[in-house]
């Protein structure tokens, strides 16, 4: 079995195991999975061959779904991904299995990698108290962490972040924990411009009724949200891509449409002249909902 398969196959497993619902979509990303938190997982063995645009799929579809994405590889730069440190490609999380096994079950994290380094984020303000009660200077401390007086003032002003092993000393020294957890973010807003001229009267009529959009380069060729969240097929299409459309939309509680050539039996076909004319989200639902 291919190294790929198998990662997937133990993220099912995962996801099982912890009683999440998912579907295995196997473009773009691999699956989507959903219990108290919804995620977006792409699995790769190797972090490396993450592509820019494919990334960029990835966080615009997990914008306006509501996800958090997730990269769940074995290596990056011929080198293993260590247990328990997030790591990041193209702004979007990424660990080994045993990390992303971690977070499901408890669902945050503490070290993350930057540039090679680990890096840690710490209450500063309960830092700079100690410091000051125990009446230890910048200097002194900053000696002891074998740091610069400067890069300790930068930690303290929450500036910079210590890496894991000055945190660690930091805690010992002080005799205390320090370090906190992280918790996982949806990416901020992006848009991706529509490509054809039907992308850009659908995305204008949306837009028109309040429904912010972005274009897609996958099957899914357009995804929204407002008061709805909102997935749509504008190209050609086959059975296989309108069931793949129609079960995310399930899963996600979207609302799903096509317009184009193609005969739908699953998911609503409307006509793009029907999209246009409509005034309100309230009427978009009357149409698509099945």
């Amino acid at each position: 079995m291919r190294v790929k398969e198998f990662l997937l196959n133990e993220v099912i497993k995962l996801l099982e195991m912890n009683r999440y619902e998912f579907f295995i979509y196997g473009k773009c990303f691999d699956i989507v999975a959903k219990k108290e938190n919804r995620w977006l997982i792409k699995v790769l063995y190797n972090l490396d061959s993450l592509e820019e645009n494919e990334a960029k799929n990835i966080r615009v579809f997990s914008y306006f779904m509501s996800c958090f994405p997730f990269i769940v590889s074995e290596v990056s730069n011929e080198k293993k991904l260590e247990d328990g440190v997030i790591y990041f490609r193209y702004n979007i999380y990424s660990g080994n299995l045993n990390t992303f096994s971690q977070i499901i079950k408890e669902g945050n994290f503490k070290s993350f990698a930057i540039k090679g380094k680990h890096i840690v984020k710490i209450d500063t303000q309960k830092l700079k108290k100690l410091r000051q009660e125990k009446k230890i200077s910048l200097g002194k401390l900053s000696s002891y962490l074998k740091i610069s007086k400067k890069s300790l003032y930068e930690i303290e002003k929450n500036i910079s972040y210590p890496t894991k092993e000055t945190a660690i000393k930091l805690e010992k020294f002080f005799n205390t924990s320090l370090i906190l957890e992280n918790q996982f973010k949806i990416p901020t807003k992006e848009i991706l411009k529509p490509k054809t001229i039907i992308e850009k009267r659908i995305s204008y009529s949306l837009e028109k009724i309040g429904i912010e959009n972005s274009s897609l380069d996958i099957n899914i060729n357009l995804v929204g949200k407002s008061s709805e969240r909102i997935i749509v097929l504008s190209r050609k299409i086959n059975r296989e891509e309108e069931e793949k459309a129609y079960n995310i939309s399930k899963l996600l509680e979207t609302l799903a449409f096509y317009i184009g050539k193609e005969n739908t039996s699953i998911i609503p076909k409307i006509d793009i002249d029907k999209i246009e004319k409509i005034e309100s989200i309230e009427e978009l639902k009357e149409i698509v909902e099945y």
